[in-house]
């Protein structure tokens, strides 16, 4: 298992281009290296990081590549509802023995869940496995993205207190997951939150305390710029939580003006991995309860959601792993039953001793830790190269140029890829503020090229590149090569599973090409790409279940219109970014396409934009 590791880190280091030499400047020496490659040593955690930055790539990209992790470890619950009855059996019956075998509770937690599934797919009573799942989850303190997975495939089973006690800990750990979310999460989350609503709904819950519990931490779930669905989520729990203790007429009409739009956008309603979220539906039934809850209910919540407890990751492995040992309650006499002696656990808290890759998978199985959760803490380590990248959202744009400059000069000192990807990156914001989003001026044309020369330098590519691919585009002039180009970016998104969101490459990377050609006035040229990306509908439909590619589609749509009808074409894309500003208060989307807007008007001679009033109504 080790020895596949290190044979694909030493495989991508040649695909990327990557010197021993820039791995002996980041820390690790030659012969340590060497002597990894080959098997004859150990390799520390610190080190791994090391590598996966130089190498920019993820810690589930990096295990689901070498396939060193096996199902059900990789496997997504919810997706495992789409296995025939034989395959799920085969799986339980392999978990039993496995668990029979070395009793690891994950093994034994595994095998609950797909006697459930079994038993879900067979119509027959469930009532004994969600029981089970539920008894063994909960007394945690904390859920990682295993737990997640097992609380979000009973969520609907559950009875109203079984339910918001496994909510309440699943909402003091979701936080952990702010800076990553592959789609397996978000659409684990989304269902979650999704189930804690319809449990409101039932006639014996009287409690107002309970329904804000569940408000608040809706309204404070952690999403990314692209989780569309979690941001109309939010914007719809605080019209609720508006409703219930503010201004209830008011609150109506924000509701009814909202629900307009999502209408409009094809988006009042959300259709999950096997659940459909009807946002008018939530509404009136949810409502319809004002007058009978009661303000001096007891909560089903030990506390209220201010005073919770967020769970925060921590800043290193060995304080990680004491708080996941706590918040499991996994017990010394546990983990010495599986080979782990107390001077070994101590040793690898203090990170006194190099951790072997084969004892980090091992935890995996005896922290039911999956390849996400572990990613997760690579990235929030305060000694990631990953952290601006993977969470540049949180970054305020008035920093944009510094971030791009420090780490370009920490390239200079180190050669570390992970700083030079932060610096083109942080550097595509900045320019986007100097030239108002124009792809065709030439600060936006020598990035492209810059990107594209080191991308091409590359044989490999994976997330990290992936955030550089688009903007890349601009500096191309022959349309064949950009539908090449296209396909070699497509390609290289062969696991999506490991990323954060359901990313459709060519979706995702024609869009400043099609702004380069409608800005030239090559309509032929225009007309092909948005052909290309408009056959995504019939290559990949899964990811047309989400508002973020639907729309985006939209949008290269109404960038069609300009070549005929400017204004019209105008007027559509200022009521898009309206549109999309009320359903999901993203102030960050409307400043980016602000300044595509501004760029459109200036090329195309346009003086009307958005009204005052629509822009008073934006900011509310």
């Amino acid at each position: 298992m080790t020895q596949m590791i290190a044979e694909r880190i030493n495989e991508i280091r040649k695909n990327k281009n990557v010197s021993v030499q820039t791995i002996v400047d980041n820390g690790i020496s030659k012969s340590k290296y060497f002597a990894f490659i080959r098997g004859e040593r150990d390799l520390a955690i610190s080190d791994l990081q090391i590598l996966m930055d130089v190498l920019t790539i993820s810690f589930a990209e990096l295990v689901v590549d070498t396939d060193v992790v096996q199902a059900p470890f990789t496997l997504n619950l919810l997706r495992a509802r789409d296995l025939t009855l034989t395959e799920l059996e085969v799986y339980q019956k392999a978990l039993w023995e496995k668990y029979q075998r070395t009793q690891l509770v994950a093994y034994y937690q595994y095998n609950l869940a797909f006697q459930y599934l079994i038993a879900h797919k067979q119509e027959v009573d469930c009532k004994p496995f969600v029981t089970a799942i539920y008894e063994e989850l909960k007394d945690y303190q904390l859920f990682t993205f295993f737990e997640i997975q097992l609380f979000s495939i009973i969520a609907d089973k559950l009875t109203l207190k079984r339910f918001y006690r496994m909510y309440e800990i699943f909402t003091k750990s979701i936080g952990i997951f702010a800076g990553y979310m592959p789609m397996p999460i978000y659409l684990t989350i989304l269902r979650i939150h999704y189930y804690a609503l319809v449990h409101l709904m039932r006639p014996t819950l009287k409690s107002l305390p309970t329904m804000l519990f569940v408000l608040d931490a809706i309204i404070n779930q952690p999403a990314r710029p692209s989780n569309v669905e979690l941001f109309m989520l939010r914007q719809f729990a605080k019209m609720l939580k508006s409703y219930y203790i503010e201004n209830s007429p008011a609150a109506e009409r924000q509701f009814a003006e909202w629900v307009a739009v999502a209408v409009k956008r094809g988006s009042q309603e959300v259709k999950m991995t096997y659940d459909t979220m009807s946002f008018p539906g939530l509404w009136q039934a949810l409502t319809m309860k004002r007058h009978h809850m009661k303000h001096d209910a007891p909560s089903m919540f030990s506390t209220t959601y201010d005073e919770l407890p967020k769970a925060e990751m921590a800043a290193s492995f060995g304080v990680a792993l004491r708080y996941l040992i706590k918040g499991k309650h996994i017990n010394s006499s546990e983990l010495t039953q599986y080979g782990v002696t107390r001077s070994k656990l101590y040793r690898i808290m203090h990170q006194e001793v190099a951790i072997r890759l084969e004892d980090l998978f091992d935890m995996m199985k005896y922290l039911r830790l999956l390849p996400a959760d572990l990613t997760v803490f690579f990235q929030v380590n305060p000694n990631s190269k990953a952290k601006n990248r993977f969470a540049a959202f949180d970054v305020n744009p008035y920093d944009y140029q510094t971030v791009a400059e420090q780490a370009l000069a920490e390239y200079g000192r180190t050669g570390n890829h992970a700083d030079y990807e932060t610096a083109l990156e942080f550097q595509i914001y900045v320019n986007q503020q100097l030239s108002d989003f124009d792809p065709t001026s030439i600060i936006q044309i020598d990035l492209a090229k810059t990107i594209t020369d080191y991308l091409l330098h590359l044989d490999e590519w994976h997330e990290a590149e992936h955030r550089l691919v688009t903007y890349s585009f601009v500096d191309l002039d022959d349309v064949e090569l950009i539908i090449k180009r296209l396909g070699i970016a497509d390609e290289y998104m062969h696991n999506r599973q490991v990323f954060r969101a359901p990313i459709s490459s060519i979706l995702n990377n024609a869009e400043f090409v099609l702004l380069k050609y409608l800005l030239e006035d090559n309509r032929e040229a225009f007309d092909r790409i948005l052909k290309i990306a408009e056959g995504e509908v019939q290559r990949d439909p899964r990811i047309f279940a989400f508002a973020t590619w639907r729309w985006r589609l939209d949008v290269y749509r109404v960038y069609q219109m300009f070549f005929d009808y400017p204004e019209v074409g105008l007027a559509a894309f200022e009521d898009f970014v309206c549109d999309y500003q009320r359903l999901t208060g993203n102030q960050l989307f409307k400043n980016e396409r602000n300044f595509i807007a501004d760029t459109l008007r200036h090329h195309f001679n346009l003086v009307n934009g958005i009204d005052q009033t629509q822009n008073d109504s934006l900011d509310e």
